[in-house]
């Protein structure tokens, strides 16, 4: 893909185009529950790190990053 045919953040990314996501999930129960969310979001075969931990906000109970490579990129 030419890079005068990527998008640029202003015109926005579609959640499937994330990778290198980790979603941070605060008690052990919901594990299942957010892989599954996470599989319909971002489509099958994405590659999602799962990590029970303190979520940093008090008042989530799961918390996903990710990022959307730039041209050239492969993994």
């Amino acid at each position: 893909m030419a890079l005068a045919d990527r998008k640029s953040p202003a015109q926005g990314y579609e959640l499937q185009e994330l990778r290198l996501i980790k979603a941070y999930v605060r008690h052990d129960s919901d594990l299942p529950a957010v892989r599954v969310a996470c599989e319909e979001a971002f489509g099958p075969g994405v590659e999602v790190k799962y990590l029970n931990v303190a979520v940093c906000c008090d008042d989530l109970l799961v918390e996903i990053e990710g990022i959307v490579p730039g041209v050239g990129w492969s993994r």
